[in-house]
């Protein structure tokens, strides 16, 4: 899916297993590192490649974020194509929505919004999808005041 971008609203898909914001480690020497260091990295690279941005932005904003995961083979019936009865229809399981939320809002800060205290309103979603479709849905908009 194409980005799309109108009146203060950005709009993408990253292609991507969705991945929870981890803790920061420390080693033995006393350093702290952020594990996701790559990952926000590589999320960044994919949106900026989908939806290119010239400025930050600043004021009040509010993020959209769909995480699409794919079903275990254990949802499907013998044949793949079709549901079992026990399959749930939501995303209940790891990774919790709100750590694959900060994964995406920290890799995304200072490229698209000048610092994510900016975010007044975050709506975050898990869902289900095909195999293969893995990925983020990402609405950014301005909040008019």
């Amino acid at each position: 899916m194409e980005h799309s971008e109108h009146g203060g609203r950005l709009q993408w898909f990253v292609s991507m297993t969705p991945k929870p914001q981890q803790r920061h480690r420390h080693t033995r020497c006393g350093r702290t590192y952020d594990p996701c260091k790559e990952l926000k990295s590589e999320f960044l690279k994919r949106s900026f490649a989908l939806c290119p941005v010239t400025g930050v932005d600043a004021g009040p904003m509010q993020i959209f974020l769909v995480f699409y995961f794919a079903r275990p083979k254990s949802h499907y019936k013998k044949n793949k194509h079709e549901l079992t009865k026990r399959a749930p229809p939501f995303h209940v399981s790891r990774p919790d929505v709100d750590n694959c939320s900060k994964l995406v809002m920290d890799a995304l800060n200072g490229t698209y919004y000048r610092d994510d205290s900016q975010i007044c309103e975050l709506h975050a979603k898990k869902s289900y999808c095909e195999p293969g479709d893995e990925g983020v849905s990402v609405l950014i908009q301005k909040i008019l005041v």
